[in-house]
């Protein structure tokens, strides 16, 4: 019994810590805080582990705007070709359409936006740094 309430308190604090990415605007201090920003085009999606919580996305990088990298270099090693998130965040991806991703990793996005909707000020703040 007790191991059965074990397992349901991680269900629910793994449900609890899976933060949804903004969806509506792009701040300089998410910016900030991303360890890359980039547009990406989404290639295909499916739905992942943490017990179908999560839907995987597999990416192509377009472009990068975080120039703190040597980006050539790094890409094969620390930028996901699938990044992951999660279900309960609303609408999936869709695939073929090109988005702005702000990441800490490939499965904790900091915002997440369709790159036709970003708006002037938003492509000023992720292009100062170009």
């Amino acid at each position: 019994m007790m191991g059965t309430m074990i397992i349901l308190l991680s269900f629910c604090l793994m449900e609890a810590v899976s933060n949804c990415p903004n969806r509506t605007h792009i701040t300089e201090d998410d910016f900030l805080k991303a360890l890359f920003v980039a547009r990406v085009e989404v290639l295909s999606k499916q739905k992942k582990w943490w017990w179908w919580n999560y839907i995987d996305y597999k990416v192509s990088y377009k472009q990068f705007y975080n120039p703190l990298f040597p980006i050539d270099v790094i890409i094969p090693r620390v930028f996901p070709i699938q990044i992951g998130l999660p279900k309960k965040c609303g609408p999936t991806l869709k695939t073929g359409v090109q988005y702005v991703f702000g990441c800490l990793g490939g499965d904790s996005c900091l915002f997440v936006k369709r790159f036709d909707d970003v708006t002037e000020a938003e492509k000023a703040l992720i292009t100062r740094f170009i």
